[in-house]
């Protein structure tokens, strides 16, 4: 095998000859010896396609989705009264118009959540979903979308609704009699469908002419029931009707109506009710109505201080309220009274999101929000259990060969999310104490740190195997978003307007340096406390690699192959290092970054992560600024001079975040769907070089017969 190896390195060398004028060109072999290989030119056709077949060959293995879970926004929730059998389901588009649409349903009362994609093809977002049965159930979305299964969701079938306005909320009164509203700023009439055969046909029985929305929709039986939603000055509206849908009647509200609606309305009776307004303008937020006499008259019966707010009305008594505003400081919270209104307790979620979908049932509260999250109180919010979730996982590392994190973002509804592994990744659990983060580092078993990126970056950091972690700011106003550290006391972050910080206390405080450039840093790498790089740029130009031989105390740009924007930077050791760019370019050094060269080229519009396991094999991480929602995933077995794809995700905005190298030599990967992949193969580790190195000397240079190669090891 040993020499099988070489053979193919030395072919390869006559290839990169015959193609270009090189004077000398490193080797890295197995064996110590002087030899001399001498090849005649003519044969060069058959060298060629030996090799091809053999870098073919040396390409094994394949990914392995571990974790899946279909990630889209869920805009609505449902229980039967047995509190076992739940129902939720909603979307996600991309920007090239494919569109992920699912059903979430549980039967044990939320301890197991089964996600399936719904059997149709549908290019529409999912708003509301009802089931009167266990088997029986109804989804609705945008243009007019309106969906049955008569067998618990494991197949859908298209029903005729009659309209192309969007459809926001439906509810049945039993397997045959139901009803429908929605339209956003696409008509002027209110949007009230009814049925009577379960959905078979549906009547339209719209009217007004002053509509702007219609959010909700109820029913207390067949004959009186409540829309409610936005006008067309985009005021606050409540109708009712009590003839089954044939008139309506607008209520008079206690507040100001513009720039306000009405989200949410439920009924326990038929004359006592809640409703709840929308609105970022009216002060104080999110005010709470209530009626005792069946809207005749609504009272304020208090303020969630939040814009946006959803109910559930359990009963005469419990009433549910889930609020949430996004400007001005995210927050979220539920509200809950058990004394039908006379007092609202409140508490925090864990999330902050837009969550439109909320469920009281029995004893416990759901809701239904982003990320495919649903969640779980059964004490008025004072602890949550996550039923689902399925946040974007930016960052992998591993600790120890069993031990692993993955963990989310720093956006909104995802910090403090990780997922854990301690079978060598066989399984995945949610860490709940753990601190989340867009960034994460292990140094070893010990010691490691989560970035929250961001313009007020903050670094977490344990030093007894994630048991605890303590924050500390990294300061600075600049946008912080790369890491590394190179022993438990010294390390990095990078991030916009030529901003590098570095710690020498294990991230307790930070100095600024300086590379010399005000570009976007977007990654730094040492192999050692003194030696190391840094690499960004700004758009697809303005690249630079700025190298540091003293620690960062001083940095020295060097001379790129072209001025690519750098997204990421991987070295072997101090001479051979690899730096992807903007333009699908794999640039690379076998100097330290003296000099530079574009190695190969991918044909997508980002290279944007690289990791390498020796000089030869290593695999990189593409996307495409078509905003197509897919990541890929690309091999080498050349150094980077080429690349054949590994990887494609098979849902829609499937983005691939991050590789990296577990102690066992295996390899992994992380992403959207909170998808975690783990390669076939062990690959080994990365490992330095050094002493393997050597100078091929060719005569003559170029040749037209014989070549001489020349090498000492």
């Amino acid at each position: 095998p040993a020499k099988v190896k070489i053979l193919w390195e030395i072919l390869l060398i006559v290839i990169l000859i015959f193609s270009s004028r090189f004077v000398s060109i490193q080797l890295f072999l197995n064996f110590k010896s002087k030899t001399t290989f001498t090849m005649h030119a003519k044969y060069f056709i058959t060298v060629f396609f030996l090799i091809i077949s053999g870098l073919l060959s040396a390409q094994t293995g394949d990914w392995e989705i571990v974790q899946e879970i279909p990630s889209v926004s869920l805009t609505d929730i449902c229980f039967l009264d047995d509190g076992l059998h739940g129902f939720s389901a909603g979307s996600k588009s991309d920007a090239s118009g494919e569109y992920l649409n699912v059903f979430y349903k549980t039967v044990d009362g939320g301890e197991n959540w089964t996600a399936s994609r719904i059997n149709l093809t549908i290019s529409k977002l999912i708003k509301g979903i009802f089931f009167i049965t266990e088997s029986k159930g109804w989804i609705v979305g945008a243009d007019g979308l309106m969906l049955k299964t008569e067998n618990g969701g494991e197949s859908w079938s298209f029903q005729t609704s009659g309209t192309n306005r969007d459809i926001a909320r439906v509810q049945f009164l039993d397997e045959n009699n139901g009803w429908a509203t929605g339209g956003w700023s696409d008509g002027t009439q209110f949007l009230v469908l009814h049925t009577t055969n379960g959905g078979t046909t549906w009547q339209n029985l719209s009217f007004g002419s002053t509509a702007y929305s219609c959010l909700d929709i109820f029913f207390i039986d067949n004959q009186t029931g409540w829309i409610c939603g936005h006008d067309n000055i985009i005021g606050a509206h409540i109708h009712k009707t009590t003839d089954g849908g044939q008139t309506w009647t607008q209520q008079t509200l206690p507040m100001p109506l513009a720039n306000t609606g009405i989200a949410s309305i439920g009924f326990a009776t038929p004359l006592k009710g809640w409703a709840t307004v929308t609105s970022i303008y009216l002060s104080p937020a999110g005010t709470v109505l209530q009626t005792e006499d069946g809207g005749e008259t609504w009272t304020t019966t208090f303020s969630t201080n939040l814009d946006y707010n959803y109910l559930d009305v359990r009963d005469e008594m419990n009433v549910a309220i889930v609020g949430f505003k996004l400007l001005g400081g995210s927050s979220e919270k539920v509200f809950i009274t058990h004394d039908g209104g006379a007092n609202w307790n409140s508490a925090n979620t864990p999330i902050k999101n837009y969550t439109e979908g909320i469920s009281y049932v029995n004893d416990k509260i759901w809701i239904s929000s982003n990320n495919s999250a649903i969640l779980s109180t059964a004490d008025d919010g004072a602890t949550w259990d996550w039923e689902n979730t399925a946040p974007w996982l930016t960052a992998c590392a591993w600790q120890t060969a069993d031990k692993g994190w993955c963990s989310a973002g720093s956006s909104a509804g995802t910090d403090h999310f990780t997922f854990y592994s301690e079978d060598a990744g066989a399984s995945w659990n949610v860490a709940e104490d753990a601190p989340g983060g867009g960034n994460a580092f292990w140094l070893n078993e010990m010691f490691g740190w989560t970035l929250w990126i961001g313009n007020s970056a903050k670094i977490w950091r344990t030093i007894d195997g994630g048991i605890t972690w303590t924050s500390h700011n990294v300061g600075g106003s600049s946008y912080m978003e790369g890491m590394f550290f190179i022993t438990q006391d010294i390390g990095w972050v990078v991030g916009s307007n030529g901003a590098i910080r570095k710690t020498t206390n294990g991230g307790m405080t930070w100095t600024a340096q300086s590379p010399g450039v005000s570009e976007y840093v977007s990654d730094v790498y040492f192999i050692d406390e003194n030696k190391g790089w840094a690499g960004g740029g700004y758009g697809g130009a303005n690249g630079f690699i700025a190298h540091t031989e003293n620690g960062g105390e001083t940095w020295e740009l060097q001379t790129m192959a072209q001025p690519d924007h750098v997204l990421d930077l991987f070295f072997l050791d101090g001479n051979h290092g690899w730096a992807t760019v903007t333009g699908g370019r794999v640039h690379l050094t076998h100097d330290g970054g003296a000099t530079w060269s574009v190695a190969g080229q991918i044909n997508d519009d980002f290279a944007d992560e690289i990791l390498m396991v020796n000089q030869h094999r290593g695999w990189l991480i593409a996307s495409n600024s078509g905003t197509n929602g897919l990541s890929y995933i690309y091999q080498t077995n050349d150094g980077g001079l080429s690349w054949s794809l590994d990887y494609q995700g098979d849902l829609p905005f499937s983005i691939i975040s991050d590789l990296a190298l577990s102690p066992d030599g295996s390899l992994w990967a992380c992403g959207y769907h909170s998808a975690i992949l783990k390669f076939s193969e062990i690959v080994g580790i990365a490992e330095p070089i050094a002493g393997n190195s050597v100078e091929l000397s060719v005569n003559p240079n170029p040749a037209s017969t014989f070549i001489n190669l020349s090498f000492q090891m």
